[in-house]
């Protein structure tokens, strides 16, 4: 029986392609120190909506999150944040609801994952 390979918290070839695009490293790590520093309130916004029902201030605060995600090189987050996408796209906001725990978790690891394994780390 096979088993699933997991999708990593952050992917440093991401994020060293950004320092590469950016021709910068330091770019690269203030743009993933801001990214660290907005997610309590990116969840935060994305929460109130999907709870008071207001799809398109959802789709508005998933969208945030999953493009920044992919930006920074988290795609666990970026596939949560595509799921919940579906869900609000769909207007199954009680579904969507049931699905904030998981985003929070897994927002909450990667930004610690991006602190230990990429902004902390000697250059």
């Amino acid at each position: 029986m096979a088993t699933k390979k997991r999708i990593p918290l952050v992917d440093h070839h991401v994020l060293h392609d950004l320092e590469d695009d950016l021709q910068d490293p330091m770019s690269a790590r203030d743009f993933a120190r801001d990214f660290v520093r907005a997610w309590d309130d990116k969840y935060h916004r994305l929460e109130t909506a999907v709870c008071v029902h207001d799809q398109p201030a959802a789709l508005d605060a998933v969208l945030s999150v999953k493009i920044t995600a992919v930006m920074v090189g988290a795609p666990r987050l970026a596939k949560s944040a595509i799921e919940l996408e579906r869900r609000i796209r769909k207007g199954d906001m009680r579904s969507s609801e049931e699905a904030l725990e998981n985003i929070h978790t897994c927002g909450d690891e990667t930004m610690q994952e991006l602190m230990t394994t990429y902004l902390n780390r000697e250059t």
